[in-house]
């Protein structure tokens, strides 16, 4: 059975909280297509997320800030499964600073496969 899009975003949102993330709602008036969240990762680094319900497109205009994203260097994922959701948490596990105090070891654990 497909996941609704609310129900990807809340275990998406709750998957990163407990990595020690926030997860904004993210909206920017004037500028239709942005992402819909915004997860800002310990260290600073940030991750914007686009969540779809299963097997979703991107509507053309939100490839277009997709790509945008990509050219500046800026993490963009699409968030429309659970493979989705721990692919997301590889990629954040990966950026964050191993000296980050509120990382803990099991978080650190994850990030084995990366080195």
């Amino acid at each position: 059975m497909d996941k609704l899009e609310k129900e990807i975003e809340a275990k998406f949102k709750a998957c990163m909280e407990r990595l020690g993330c926030s997860v904004l709602k993210f909206t920017s008036p004037g500028n239709a297509g942005v992402p819909d969240r915004l997860v800002i990762l310990p260290g600073g680094r940030v991750l914007f997320a686009e969540i779809k319900k299963e097997g979703e497109k991107l509507r053309p205009l939100q490839e277009k800030w997709a790509e945008r994203f990509e050219r500046m260097g800026v993490d963009f994922m699409v968030i429309d499964s659970e493979d989705a959701i721990e692919r997301a948490k590889e990629v954040v596990c990966y950026r964050m600073p191993a000296s980050n105090t509120d990382f803990d070891e099991d978080k650190r654990e994850m990030m084995h496969f990366w080195k």
